[in-house]
């Protein structure tokens, strides 16, 4: 196990859990999409946009927000970039249907991430 994935799966986590992340360097130079995308003030509409940013950071942050619609994760669960599906995988709203789909992926963290889903 790569300490990034650990890493990573641990933002996703501690994320979804409602846990402040780190604020420091990182953040700071994190896009202000990004930032929107975890702010508790995002509208629905505005969500839905950022759910296909080109940024696979604002995808993952979007997948991990308590309020992503059932139809947004489906979508981000077949997002080509690994970070984005674990983000799904760790998600507290994943449906069945979802996690079954995501029990078939490929990347070891994504199912490391679904595995770890209570």
């Amino acid at each position: 196990m790569s300490g990034s994935d650990d890493s990573s799966w641990s933002r996703a986590l501690m994320a979804s859990s409602g846990i402040a992340l780190d604020h420091g360097e990182a953040s700071q130079q994190r896009s202000a999409e990004w930032h929107e995308a975890g702010s508790a003030a995002l509208t629905r509409e505005r969500l839905m946009q950022l759910a296909s940013h080109r940024e696979a950071e604002v995808r993952e942050v979007i997948a991990l927000r308590g309020d992503c619609p059932m139809g947004v994760l489906a979508t981000l669960a077949y997002d080509r970039r690994p970070q984005v599906r674990r983000a799904v995988a760790a998600s507290a709203r994943i449906a069945t249907a979802i996690a079954a789909h995501l029990s078939t992926d490929r990347d070891p963290s994504v199912l490391r991430a679904l595995a770890r889903n209570p």
